[in-house]
This record gives structure tokens, sequence and C-alpha cells, in this order.
């Protein structure tokens, strides 16, 4: 069973957590600045891991490689149609 709520006196990129196991025990970590976060960014290699792996499932490795490509060179890009044929499965 979780509960989530919102603490505003802690920073945006900050989660403060506190499981309470059913033996008892408190279990508890504040991490001040998440992974991606300004502070903690995410490497190249790290981000187009991530971007693969929420888009291959649905477009494919081919497609998923070819949208971030695109997406690495949207200033370059003369249409915005071509990044949104290339996100449509």
């Amino acid at each position: 069973k979780v509960t989530a709520t919102v603490d505003n006196k802690i920073g945006e990129a900050s989660a403060d957590i506190t499981v309470l196991c059913r033996d008892g025990r408190h279990l508890h970590v504040f991490i001040e600045h998440a992974i991606g976060s300004r502070e903690r960014p995410l490497s190249d290699q790290r981000l187009e891991a991530k971007f693969d792996g929420l888009v291959a499932p649905v477009l494919g490795g081919s497609r998923s490689a070819d949208l971030r490509s695109l997406c690495g060179s949207l200033a370059g890009l003369a249409s915005m149609r071509d990044l949104c044929k290339a996100c449509s499965p």
C-alpha cells in the first residue's frame, strides 16, 4: 500500500521517502537532486537509452533511432511536419 504526498517545503527535483515495513522498521532516504535534474543531468548515453527504452516499444528500434536523430536536430528542421510524422505509430 502506497501513499504519496506533496511536500512544498522541499525542492521540485528532490524526493523524501519513508517506508514503513510490515515488521515495524522505518526506512528513510532523502534525495536532494534527482538524476535528470539540473544539478545531476543525464549523460547523453543515459538520455539516449532512456529515450529508446520509452520509444522503441511503441515505434520499433529503427524508428526510435530516426526520431532521436530528428530531435537532436530540431533547430535545423525546415518544418515540424517530419518530426510529427516520425512520432506517429
